[in-house]
């Protein structure tokens, strides 16, 4: 059987192809369009509604500290004070500090800050399903109900969601990704000469705002560049369309130096530049070995955690490279797919090549966090593929599959094998940690049966359209409670340390404000700093070694570590005529204020 077969752009109706013997509708009915419509509405408010709920609980930063970096950025970007940054100069990027900076426009509270930051979150990862919908419908070839379901599927999986409650680029970059690929084909596919034009500005400009989002995004313009050499050079493009998109990209990429030049010092950049291992991957024998080794293991991590699907997609992609296009649609549709895979690659080694040698944590082996943007992309794909194929090319389809996810699984657990004493952190990897059930390791032979498993059931249950939606309805439920899950297990313990019982907040309990000149210690403990660096919001947090220097002088207040019964360092500042006003005993941080000539007593500390 031929692969799926996109849908011509003349041909947007929502009544379409679904594969082969199925036949097409030019015009749909009003009542069937005005159906659809309320349908992807009402699916898209469900997945706000259900985002906003899993970041109910969530009421600090989890990813610290590169939440913390984004939210300063932000808040000096909106005219506020900066502040440090892990961030390294070559990886910036100051895109998503300027989406998050209007949450500062309506106070500066840190918490109110942080939940406005949610709810951005919250609305872009929304927008992955009237867009996923799209791309199913145009790009895929399915009809449209069938479209409007497998991106309601996609938009449920943990790697389209999970980071919604957080201030990460992660939370919007897979709808930037959807709205690229949207446009480009637009260009490719479209026969009016005004909105091919439209479509290759639109589509430049997104890369080029990607690009601005992510360092991901330097993947995605190279491809996007590539792609319109492409259609220059086999004259399917006109050069006006090609120098306006390369234009736009340009121009929205250019965005994030000018953006730094407007912050300027006000955000302090203390990451260490990774640049100085990238010589090492490519030029040393292992290093290479280990940039692929790794690469595979994410490529692994996606076969998993689209439960198969991703990795059918993938074969299924590169499986179209033999055939020939029939028409501008399917070509579109086939060089849309063929970038997806060139991003895929792409981000894969450059984030294998970038992540730390010589940190030992297990999940570098497989790190997911760089590629999950795309893995809503491959479900669908994947989908599509069976949706189009008959029986004897979807075996065919779904063994390579399973083979190549049960070949990468071996390589990954024999790393892993040798990897005893390493680190892990659950955070890093929410699917694999929730088809295992294991919360303490890193497991890969329980969640590769597991998805394999139910790869099966879903390959099995195309061969009747009841079964095939039902496979939708399981994955989203599948994905809705696991969600849920993850939120209790993974996210929610790093979140209710921070701020729990008896942990004093500076500005509501210790009464700090623009009055305060407030300085503090390096000492204090990670991730308690960052936090402290966000909520004295009227001024940049001045730093400073507790074991070689007194704060500077102009500071009233200091917070300092404080662990009075030896279990760590402990700063006393009454010698310098300070008294202790709040402490946080868990956290091992205390609050010292400077006394006024003629203040009153010493309060007992909170």
């Amino acid at each position: 059987m031929e692969p799926p077969q996109p849908v011509a752009a003349r041909d947007l109706s929502p009544a379409g192809a679904d594969g082969p013997g199925h036949s097409r509708t030019a015009v749909a009915r009003p009542e069937h369009r005005r159906w659809l419509v309320a349908t992807v509405v009402v699916g898209y408010l469900l997945h706000l509604g259900w985002r906003l709920w899993l970041a109910r609980a969530v009421v600090a930063p989890v990813g610290h500290p590169d939440e913390d970096g984004y939210l300063l950025a932000a808040r000096a970007l909106a005219g506020g004070p900066g502040g440090y940054s892990t961030e390294n100069g070559p990886f910036r990027r100051v895109g998503y500090p300027l989406l998050l900076s209007p949450v500062y426009w309506w106070g500066d509270d840190a918490f109110a800050v942080f939940h406005r930051a949610q709810v951005v979150g919250a609305v872009a990862g929304a927008l992955v399903f009237p867009l996923s919908a799209m791309f199913a419908r145009r790009v895929l070839g399915l009809s449209a109900w069938w479209a409007v379901g497998a991106a309601f599927a996609a938009t449920a999986l943990p790697a389209a969601a999970y980071y919604s409650s957080m201030a990460m680029t992660d939370a919007v970059l897979p709808a930037g990704c959807l709205l690229w690929l949207l446009l480009t084909h637009g260009w490719m596919a479209a026969t009016s000469d005004r909105y091919r034009r439209a479509c290759a500005v639109g589509g430049g400009a997104a890369a080029g705002f990607a690009y601005t989002l992510h360092v991901r995004g330097m993947m995605i313009v190279a491809v996007h560049l590539v792609l319109v050499v492409t259609l220059l050079v086999t004259r399917r493009a006109r050069l006006t369309a090609a120098v306006g998109s390369i234009a736009a990209a340009t121009a929205v990429g250019a965005l994030d130096p000018l953006l730094k030049l407007v912050l300027g010092d006000a955000v302090e950049l203390i990451g260490a530049n990774p640049g100085g291992q990238l010589p090492t991957a490519v030029s040393v024998g292992w290093g290479i070995a280990l940039v692929l080794l790794r690469a595979v293991g994410q490529l692994w991590y996606l076969g998993v955690a689209t439960l198969g699907l991703g990795a059918l997609g993938i074969v299924a992609t590169i499986g179209r490279f033999r055939h020939r296009p029939a028409d501008r649609a399917e070509r579109a549709g086939m060089l849309v797919t063929a970038a997806v895979l060139a991003v895929t690659v792409l981000v894969a080694l450059g984030s294998a090549a970038s992540l730390p040698f010589g940190e030992r944590r297990v999940t570098y082996f497989a790190y997911p966090r760089y590629l999950h943007f795309l893995f809503p992309v491959w479900f669908l794909i994947g989908f599509a593929a069976m949706r189009a194929s008959g029986l004897r090319r979807r075996l065919t389809l779904a063994g390579t599959a399973a083979g190549a996810l049960a070949a990468t699984a071996a390589v990954v657990g024999w790393r892993t094998a040798q990897a005893a004493g390493y680190a892990f952190a659950p955070f890093d990897a929410p699917e694999t940690t929730l088809l295992s059930w294991q919360w303490v390791r890193f497991p890969v032979l329980v969640p590769t049966a597991v998805a394999l498993g139910l790869f099966g059931l879903a390959v099995l249950a195309q061969v009747r359209p009841a079964a095939a939606a039902a496979v939708l309805v399981a994955v989203t439920v599948l994905g809705g409670a696991g969600m849920e899950v993850i939120q209790r297990r993974v996210v929610t313990p790093m979140v209710a340390p921070q701020y729990a019982p008896g942990t004093p907040r500076l500005v509501r309990d210790v009464r700090l404000g623009p009055g305060d000149t407030v300085a503090e210690a390096w000492q204090v403990p990670f991730p308690y700093l960052f936090n402290h660096m966000r909520e004295v919001s009227w001024q940049r947090l001045t730093f400073f070694d507790a074991g070689a220097a007194p704060p500077p002088p102009e500071a009233n207040v200091v917070i300092a570590p404080w662990a009075p019964e030896g279990r760590g360092p402990s700063w006393d500042g009454s010698s310098l005529g300070m008294r202790l006003v709040a402490v946080a005993p868990w956290q091992g941080w205390a609050v010292w204020r400077r006394e006024a000539v003629g203040s009153p007593p010493p309060a007992a500390p909170r």
